[in-house]
C-alpha cells in the first residue's frame, strides 16, 4: 500500500521517478508456506473446539452456564481492551495525519509488537497447556469461554515472558525475516482456531463466510483508494516542498513492517472459509453421530463439577477432500509470485523489449499480493467443486449458530415441555 501511495506522489513530480515494480519477498514466501501450514493446523484446532462446545451444550444446562457475575466481568475487561486498541488506534492515526514520524513510528511498534506477542505465545501455548471450554452469559446469547486449565496456567505465564521479547525485538526489526514468519504464522494459527466471539452467531455460515470474504475486499480496495487519494491530495495542497514525500520516505520501512502484517488478516479471513469447509466435512461423517471405542482419545472430556469441557488433543478420522483441494488452491495462487521471484522471470516486468500491456500484466501480479488472488479463487474452487460433487446447496446452507434465549423460550411454550430436550442446545449445527 505504501507502494502504491510513493507511487501516486511521484508521479506528481518529473523530479522524483517512481519506484520500480518489486516483488515482496518476505510476504510471499511467509504467506505461501508459513500461511498455508497455519491454517492446515488453525482449522483443525478450530474442528476440536467446535466438538468441544457441542459436548459442552449437550452436557451443561443453559441455567447452569456461567454466572451472571462473571459475565459482567468479561464484558467489562473485553470493553477495557477494546477502548486500549481504539485509544492506540486514535492516537496513530493523529501521527500520521500530522506529519509525526516519531509517533508514527513509537504507534507502528506498539500495534506490531501486541500482534506479533500473540503470534509466538499461541502454537506454544497449545502444544504445552491443556484448555477448557465453558460459555459466559450474556444477555441474550452463551458465548463461548476458552481457559487454559488451572495446573497449567504458570506454564503459560511462563511462554509468555519470552514471547514478548521475540515480539519486541522483531517489531523493531532486529531478528531475520525467518521468525517474523513465524510469529506471522502463529497469529494465523489463533485467529483461525478460535470462534468468532464477537459475532452473535459465532462461527460464521458458509455463505456468510463467503459474503464476509467480499466485503473484507471491497473494504481493502476502498481503503487503499482512500489513502493514495489522501496522500496525493497532501502532497499538492500543503506539501509544495515535498514534505510528504520525505515523510514516506521516513516512515517507508516502518509501514512495510506493519502492512507486511496486516495483510496476512485476508488469511485469516481464507483460513475461516478453509475451517468451515473442514467443519463440513466432518458434519457429514459417522463421527459426527457417535465415535467408535478407538477413537476415544479424541472424544471431548467433560467435568460436571467444573461444568467445563477439556479440548481434545487429537483429531478424528475423516475424509476431507473439499477441505484438502481449497487448501491446495490458497497455495496454488502463490506460485505466479513465486515464479517472478526467480530472475529467469524477472524480465517480463523489468525489460524494456517486452510490450508495455503485457509488462504491465507482470507487473500486476508482481505487486499485487497473493493474499487479495486467494479472496478469490478459494471461495470459487469451493464452489464449483461442491456443484461438481453435487452437494453445493448443502454447503451454502451450512451453518454454525447458537440459539439465544429468547428462541430458547419459544421453542419451550411451543414444545410445552419442562425439561430441555435436543433442540434446546445452545449450539445449533445445521447441515
Amino acid at each position: 500500500m505504501i507502494s502504491v501511495a510513493r507511487r501516486a506522489i511521484a508521479s506528481l513530480s518529473d523530479s522524483e521517478p517512481a519506484p520500480q515494480p518489486r516483488i515482496d519477498l518476505k510476504n510471499i514466501y511467509t504467506s505461501a508456506f508459513a500461511a498455508t501450514i497455519a491454517i492446515y493446523f488453525g482449522a483443525y484446532a478450530s474442528l476440536r473446539v467446535w466438538r468441544a462446545l457441542q459436548a459442552y451444550d449437550n452436557a451443561v444446562e443453559a441455567k447452569d452456564q456461567g454466572s451472571r457475575c462473571s459475565s459482567k466481568c468479561a464484558r467489562v475487561a473485553f470493553g477495557f481492551v477494546a477502548a486500549t486498541f481504539f485509544a492506540l488506534e486514535v492516537a496513530f492515526a493523529y501521527a500520521v495525519v500530522t506529519g509525526s514520524v516519531k509517533g508514527t513510528r513509537w504507534g507502528i511498534v506498539t500495534i506490531a509488537t501486541l500482534m506479533l506477542w500473540a503470534g509466538f505465545s499461541a502454537p506454544v501455548i497449545s502444544v504445552f497447556c491443556d484448555k477448557t471450554v465453558s460459555r459466559i452469559l450474556g444477555r441474550r446469547v452463551a458465548f463461548p469461554s476458552i481457559r487454559t486449565i488451572k495446573a497449567h496456567r504458570k506454564r503459560a505465564l511462563l511462554i509468555q515472558i519470552p514471547a514478548l521479547v521475540l515480539a519486541v525485538c522483531t517489531a523493531l526489526r532486529k531478528l531475520n525475516d525467518g521468525v517474523f514468519a513465524v510469529a506471522v504464522a502463529g497469529l494465523i494459527y489463533r485467529l483461525t482456531s478460535k470462534p468468532a466471539i464477537h459475532s452473535r452467531k459465532g462461527w460464521m455460515s458458509v455463505r456468510g463466510a463467503i459474503l464476509t470474504v467480499a466485503s473484507f475486499a471491497m473494504l481493502w480496495i476502498s481503503l487503499t483508494a482512500v489513502l493514495v487519494f489522501l496522500l496525493v491530495r497532501y502532497s499538492r495542497d500543503t506539501a509544495p516542498d515535498n514534505t510528504s514525500s520525505n515523510y514516506l520516505g521516513d516512515v517507508a520501512d516502518d509501514f512495510d513492517q506493519l502492512s507486511l502484517i496486516t495483510i496476512h488478516f485476508v488469511n485469516v479471513v481464507v483460513g475461516a472459509v478453509i475451517g468451515i469447509v473442514l467443519r463440513y466435512e466432518y458434519s457429514r461423517t459417522s463421527e459426527y453421530l457417535g465415535l467408535p471405542q478407538d477413537e476415544s482419545k479424541a472424544v471431548p472430556v467433560v467435568d460436571a463439577e467444573l461444568r467445563t469441557v477439556t479440548i481434545p488433543r487429537t483429531n478424528p478420522s475423516f475424509s476431507a477432500p473439499l477441505f484438502h483441494l481449497s487448501l491446495a488452491t490458497f497455495f496454488l495462487v502463490h506460485v505466479p509470485s513465486l515464479l517472478l521471484t526467480l530472475p529467469q522471470f524477472q524480465y517480463l516486468y523489468t525489460s524494456t523489449d517486452i510490450p508495455s500491456s503485457t509488462r504491465l500484466v507482470f507487473s500486476i501480479f508482481a505487486e499485487v499480493p497473493p493474499q487479495l488472488w486467494a479472496l478469490v479463487a478459494v471461495p470459487s474452487v469451493v464452489a464449483i467443486a461442491s456443484k461438481v460433487r453435487g452437494d453445493g446447496h448443502e454447503l451454502w446452507t451450512y451453518s454454525e449458530h447458537w440459539i439465544v434465549f429468547s428462541e430458547r423460550e419459544a421453542l419451550k411454550s411451543i414444545d410445552g415441555a419442562a425439561q430441555p430436550s435436543e433442540t434446546d442446545s445452545l449450539l445449533d449445527v445445521k447441515a
